[in-house]
């Protein structure tokens, strides 16, 4: 019985959280509203647990009521408050946030880590966009394929020897051959290509994938992730940290892959570049135009100021790389299933012409 009250009370806690963080940026706002008005922050969660209540929203009054025990802990910093709620990155962010001393520049870093929280979740949904036809034709292509496999080419084998079969027939009854006995060799081989391939994304790093980066599908993981990095480090300078501070922070919880280019990064910035902040961030991590846009605006001002530049209002025009990435990414699935639907449809029809042509011949001999 305890373990159950245990899970459900953690099952409550998640649908809290997900419901919380999917607008925590209207959060963020009203804190920075708060903070502007100089409420407390005791007072300003605790209006938050009462309007839960009021509008009985149980899991989310208990979530902000665990914020408001934790706020009074470590001298009410943001960072301890929202721990374990919000993401790392926003954690990252809301740090920095605690070292700022002046009340306007700590509501101006928490509004624009409300706008990041948009704009990282436009990003996220053009990733997700960019395997929407994916996921919608490959079940389709499957159910196609399976259907001829097991019912429609067997008839066939009945009627007709395979080896009478024309060419495209003949390829069309070992691929149901195939699917017929050997479909968990299949499965398990798909699912660990499937496997192999996501765990490259995150783990696999190095100057061979650096190469592969500036190819799709791993140049759509880059983009993502490149554009993500400036957003963070966006967040971070906007609340005064130093630029090295701020990545060594990032690169604490990053991926293997970030790290990689992080640890460049940080290399490179001792080195002797002489302060060339473009050749300092030409790791692969950007995309080409977006290393354009870094190594232009180091030309013409502070970096640090033109890194928050571009990871802000300047990141729009970056995600129309993504726009275009994911776009590409449509196509590419939707023309490949519709190949595949295509030779299975051809192969079925120009068999079963010829099956049936071969019938109408051996009864008209028996005639």
């Amino acid at each position: 019985m305890g373990q159950l009250t245990e899970w459900l009370s953690n099952f409550r806690l998640w649908l809290a959280r997900y419901s919380f963080n999917s607008g925590r940026e209207d959060f963020y706002k009203e804190l920075a509203e708060a903070v502007n008005a100089g409420e407390s922050v005791s007072v300003f969660l605790a209006a938050q647990v009462a309007e839960a209540v009021k509008y009985r929203e149980a899991n989310a009054a208990m979530l902000y009521r665990r914020m408001l025990r934790r706020q009074d802990e470590k001298q009410g910093r943001f960072s301890h408050m929202l721990a374990t709620i919000v993401p790392q990155g926003d954690i990252f962010a809301l740090t920095a946030v605690d070292e700022v001393d002046v009340k306007a520049k700590k509501v101006e870093s928490l509004l624009f880590l409300a706008d990041s929280v948009v704009r990282v979740r436009k990003m996220a949904g053009m990733v997700l966009g960019a395997l929407q036809t994916l996921f919608t034709m490959l079940p389709v292509f499957v159910v196609f394929a399976v259907i001829n496999a097991v019912m429609v080419v067997p008839e066939y084998e009945a009627m007709v020897p395979v080896d009478q079969w024309p060419a495209i027939g003949k390829s069309l009854y070992w691929v149901s051959f195939s699917i017929r006995n050997f479909w968990y060799v299949q499965f398990v081989f798909i699912v660990g290509v499937i496997w192999l391939f996501l765990h490259s994304l995150d783990n696999w790093r190095g100057p061979t994938r650096s190469k592969f980066d500036k190819r799709f599908p791993y140049s759509l993981y880059r983009d993502f992730h490149g554009n993500i990095l400036l957003v963070r480090l966006a967040q971070l300078l906007q609340s005064d940290l130093g630029l090295s501070e701020a990545l060594q922070m990032l690169r604490a919880k990053a991926t293997p892959w970030m790290q990689w280019h992080l640890h460049r990064i940080l290399r490179n910035m001792d080195g002797d570049f002489n302060l060339d902040y473009a050749s300092i961030f030409d790791t692969g991590v950007f995309s080409r135009r977006l290393q354009k846009r870094v190594g232009a605006q180091a030309r013409r001002g502070e970096f640090k100021h033109a890194l928050v530049e571009i990871g802000s209002v300047g990141m729009e025009n970056v995600m129309e790389d993504m726009r275009r990435a994911s776009n590409k990414m449509n196509r590419i699935s939707l023309i490949l299933c519709m190949l595949g639907i295509l030779y299975f449809h051809v192969a079925v029809q120009i068999t079963a012409n010829d099956v049936i042509s071969k019938m109408r011949q051996e009864t008209d001999m028996i005639r």
